[in-house]
């Protein structure tokens, strides 16, 4: 691109991005730019109104064209599956380095594409080699790059100066193609790597909570073409307790790192795992790896280990640093791990999902974090889900995301964390309970018991149930109470999902159109009054757009409303599947009952969704004796739904009973219940009741009671 060329349509920083690559050098004109003789490719990605509409689409045409580097000069704080497998495709299939500003809110919040893996994340430096003042940073950043006042091209002939790491991204991109041109037979991942180990550190120059964050330092384009350095990186971290994944205080966790040395041979490597949290005892912390040959990948032959100690907060996020050293060459990899977790991962079947203590369905936070969302075969099928309870438009408790669409509600608050429950009646039950309290002024005042089960044999290994106990609390009469859940799908390309409704087994499902396409769905197991909705999020088709916000009146309808819009797509699709509408005197209770499903086609989940009715019906519901809900395999208590006595059935003798209503009072206890006995709890009111009872051999056991 000659400085003095009209540019291509589009933004006007697009304008300044191309003069900082690739602009015309020693022509006695403008600006010099890094990559001054390398072909140059401009890409429009915005529409008419200047709006950056096809950035990832972007990617895709600039890799198949030919593409040696690709520069990123945009991006928002919103990530997911199918940004990730764009760079992938750009970067393993078609060789791509892919680079990308890394955002300009001076924070150390993920900023998209930056923040994928296999991008050259570029922070923004001064002139001084400090820390440009609105540049983010953190540990995922690669690299830095001048980023204040730059001199660049603009529209008409004319220059002008700009800010930003969308400067500071060309000006990195410019010199990965001069590094292209130097060793043409290396990948785009090693020219990123080259940029990486031959920057020149700044941190001197830095604050201290800036210190390491803004990469390895600023670029250093000299260094780069005379480099004969390795660099080892991390590429993976298998942690695992060897369990369900579900990190406690007192149990020890492995490590198992996997290392790519993707430049020069590498002799006499050791790795060593250190970190910020007192409450973390780190058992085996140092381990030689030998020698790393050049493109070779290697797993750390034994784990690191670390114990999780008392003390340590709920949720907590703990940072771990593992060393990487061999010869001059030494480099610091950072992850992060949550511990002593109030959410249970269910990886006991084909399907792998996360119960949360707060209503939130796949993940415990925003943004995809803290959870498995709904994972079938290793592959992610869940952008996010959540139960939603309402009784008008302008009254409804949740915790999905609300008018801000990278936020969720908030409305419910734990009283008790899901725990897992010992010896029940599938492979894994969990347990927890919640309120409302988080709503503020327009809460329900309600109580809600929920539990989860998941089996691994078949034809029950692809679905977990999900079992509400909905409790009125409020002091008066609730009436028209609507429950669902909602869930946006994002099933391998997610604006080529399609979402339908099948009636006689109250099947809500969404699936890829692409070829070999997965599927997901939510059935309604609980007998009542069935409602769906089915979104296209953009709001085109006749739907309610929810890219601009999920409001009250929009959840309310669409979990009251029948089933008037029961399918959408191809798009980007949501759901929401529901039940109500039920009227709840002050201390009733209802349940209301959830599948979620996974498969390879529409005849697996349809067999799933038939084997998950027939096996609830047998479980829960049985119209002569009531609602059988074992206590566990050994212990029983039936029937219930119970008029006047209930039957206990077990194994050894119980030496405490207690009963709870839903509101967490004791309304009954009792010493010494003998294995076979009849208890007269004829004076309870109707409704939900939480039994717990304690065996000899100290075991606790829960389990839940109906009274009519």
């Amino acid at each position: 691109v000659n400085d003095n060329d009209p540019m291509v349509q589009g933004s006007n920083h697009g304008a300044h991005v191309s003069g900082c690559a690739a602009a015309s050098t020693d022509n006695n004109t403008g600006v010099a730019s890094p990559a001054f003789k390398c072909k140059f490719l401009p890409i429009k990605i915005a529409d008419a109104q200047g709006n950056l509409t096809s950035g990832y689409e972007g990617i895709v045409y600039g890799a198949d064209q030919g593409c040696a580097i690709i520069n990123c000069s945009w991006g928002s704080n919103f990530g997911g599956q199918l940004g990730q497998d764009i760079i992938n495709y750009a970067t393993i299939n078609r060789n791509v380095l892919v680079v990308a500003g890394a955002g300009n809110d001076n924070s150390e919040d993920t900023f998209y594409p930056a923040a994928y893996d296999n991008v050259l994340s570029v922070g923004a430096s001064t002139s001084m080699d400090g820390k440009a003042s609105f540049s983010n940073y953190g540990y995922t950043i690669d690299i830095s790059a001048p980023g204040v006042n730059i001199y660049s091209t603009n529209y008409n002939n004319t220059y002008s100066v700009s800010s930003g790491t969308s400067m500071s991204s060309p000006i990195a991109a410019g010199a990965a193609a001069i590094v292209q041109s130097q060793f043409p037979q290396y990948s785009g991942i090693q020219i990123g790597e080259i940029l990486r180990v031959t920057a020149d550190n700044i941190d001197n120059n830095l604050s201290n909570i800036h210190k390491g964050k803004m990469g390895t330092g600023r670029i250093n384009m000299y260094s780069a073409v005379n480099n004969t350095s390795p660099s080892i990186r991390v590429i993976k971290e298998e942690i695992t307790d060897n369990n369900n994944n579900t990190f406690m205080i007192g149990e020890t966790i492995d490590v198992t790192p996997h290392y790519t040395n993707y430049l020069q041979n590498a002799s006499g490597v050791v790795a060593t795992l250190s970190c910020n949290s007192s409450y973390i005892s780190i058992l085996n912390g140092s381990i030689s790896l030998g020698n790393i040959n050049t493109n070779d990948t290697i797993i750390q032959s034994s784990p690191f280990k670390f114990e999780i100690l008392n003390g340590i907060n709920l949720n907590e996020k703990v940072q771990f640093k593992i060393t990487i050293s061999s010869g001059q060459f030494s480099f610091e990899e950072y992850f992060d791990v949550v511990v002593n977790v109030d959410f249970i991962n269910v990886l006991v079947n084909d399907l792998s999902t996360t119960v949360t203590s707060r209503g939130m369905i796949g993940y415990n936070e925003n943004n995809q974090t803290q959870g498995y969302g709904v994972n079938f075969d290793g592959k992610p099928l869940l952008f996010d889900a959540g139960l939603m309870l309402g009784i008008s438009g302008t009254q409804v408790s949740d915790n999905v995301r609300g008018m801000n669409p990278a936020l969720t509600d908030e409305d419910f608050v734990s009283m008790i964390n899901v725990y897992e429950i010992n010896n029940g009646i599938s492979d894994l039950d969990t347990r927890g309970k919640f309120n409302d309290l988080g709503a503020g002024v327009n809460k329900l005042s309600i109580v809600s018991n929920h539990y989860s089960y998941a089996w691994s044999q078949i034809p029950y290994n692809q679905f977990v149930i999900l079992h509400f106990v909905i409790y009125n609390g409020s002091g008066v009469n609730m009436d028209g109470l609507h429950c669902g859940i909602f869930a946006d799908w994002d099933i391998m390309d997610y604006s080529s999902n399609r979402a339908d409704w099948i009636s006689d087994t109250k099947l809500g499902y969404a699936y890829s159109t692409e070829a070999q396409g997965l599927y997901g769905g939510i059935q309604l197991l609980s007998y009542g009054p069935e409602h769906y909705y089915a979104f296209n999020n953009d709001g085109t088709g006749g739907s309610m757009n929810i890219y601009d916000g999920f409001s009250e009146s929009e959840k309310y309808s669409s979990m009251s409303n029948g089933l008037n819009q029961s399918s959408s797509g191809p798009n980007d699709v949501s759901m929401v599947v529901g039940s109500g509408p039920f009227n709840l005197s002050h201390g009733d209770s209802i349940q209301v009952s959830f599948a979620l499903h996974a498969g390879y086609d529409l005849n697996e989940i349809k067999n799933s969704a038939t084997a998950a009715k027939t096996l609830y019906d047998s479980l829960f519901y049985d119209p002569n004796a009531g609602f059988p809900m074992a206590v566990s395999n050994q212990h029983k208590i039936y029937p219930t739904p119970f008029k006047q006595y209930i039957n206990l059935d077990f194994n050894d003798n119980c030496t405490s009973l207690r009963i709870y209503d839903l509101g967490g009072k004791l309304v009954y206890q009792s010493k010494q219940i003998l294995k076979n006995e009849v208890i007269y709890l004829g004076d309870l009111h109707k409704g939900y009741y939480s039994i717990e009872l304690q065996f000899e051999n100290h075991k606790n056991e829960h389990s839940t009671i109906i009274k009519l």
